[in-house]
């Protein structure tokens, strides 16, 4: 009798070793990868909400609320364990426009703490021309160094080729398809990531 108790209580230590492993398991299984943050004011995000491949995990940024709070929030919501982050939105030189935030030269300062905690190991802008330019080049180095990710950036219109975009994203491309779309979404996405604020000082300055 006291033989089985013990054989039980062994069985019983590797059972319970066994399920905890596979609880560790599947917890890892529930972070993503990769996640895309849509910023809700984006053009026809209907249209890229639809849009985003399997198995990368979809945020909208709603537009009343602080965006580089909300990113931060998801992204230690997960541990910190995301490796790699795309952020569709609104850009200018040197600029990411998210939720009702500014992410710029002039702002980044006062979210320093925030980006230095997101600790991924890729980060993908798609904002229309965020790395153009002297500003665009210091605002993409400025990122880097606070985050620690390899960033990947765009310089020209990124959306409908029609209106002069494209979905290339030219500052450290990567090979393959890297990005957040289907292949359909990007050829029939209808808009373009510029920032209104910026296409209206375009028009008024030709």
């Amino acid at each position: 009798m006291q033989n089985n108790n013990i054989c039980d209580s062994k069985y019983t230590e590797k059972t319970l070793t066994e399920l905890l492993v596979q609880k560790a398991h599947n917890q890892a299984q529930l972070v993503p990868q990769e996640i895309v943050f849509i910023d809700a004011q984006v053009t026809a995000v209907d249209e890229l909400l639809a849009g985003v491949k399997a198995g990368i995990k979809t945020v909208v940024i709603e537009s009343t609320i602080d965006g580089v709070q909300q990113i931060s929030q998801v992204l230690a919501q997960y541990h910190n364990q995301v490796s790699r982050v795309h952020l569709v939105c609104h850009g200018a030189p040197g600029c990411l426009y998210l939720g009702q935030t500014e992410l710029s030269l002039d702002t980044y300062r006062q979210y320093e703490s925030q980006l230095q905690e997101w600790h991924i190991d890729r980060l993908l802008l798609y904002g229309c021309r965020v790395a153009a330019g002297d500003g665009g080049a210091e605002f993409i180095e400025k990122l880097r160094n606070l985050t620690h990710a390899e960033i990947t950036a765009s310089t020209t219109l990124t959306g409908n080729a029609a209106l002069g975009g494209n979905w290339e994203l030219e500052v450290n491309p990567q090979p393959g398809s890297s990005l957040a779309f289907r292949a359909k979404t990007v050829a029939n996405y209808s808009g373009v990531l510029e920032s209104p604020q910026y296409l209206y000082l375009r028009k008024s300055l030709r």
